[in-house]
């Protein structure tokens, strides 16, 4: 057997979040840039947090470059670990079929 990757995106794929990313990202810009609502009319969907982060950056009129990413992510997992534990809008949990397919693989 040849060992393979296999990558989800996860939010909408695997579970619904009830939003939990998007308050996490737009706090944690915010925190680290000084800039609210960042991520206001940008599409989430199918797009990784790092492309959404260069958007942003660019947006601003930031430089879009590692540094700046590393600085953001510092802030955000935490935030994200927060965010997670609230209700949020939307629907939120599991996607049908997810936890059994996470298992055969």
């Amino acid at each position: 057997m040849n060992p393979a990757l296999i990558l989800f995106d996860i939010d909408g794929t695997l579970l619904l979040s009830g939003r939990a990313g998007l308050r996490a990202m737009t706090r944690a810009f915010d925190q680290a840039f000084g800039i609210s609502e960042a991520f206001a009319g940008q599409h989430f969907g199918g797009r990784t947090d790092s492309y959404l982060v260069s958007k942003a950056l660019q947006q601003a009129g930031m430089p879009d470059t590692l540094e700046q990413h590393e600085r953001f992510r510092e802030i955000y997992i935490p935030l994200l670990a927060e965010e997670i534990q609230h209700p949020g809008t939307g629907h939120k949990g599991l996607m049908p079929g997810a936890k059994e397919l996470l298992e055969a693989l």
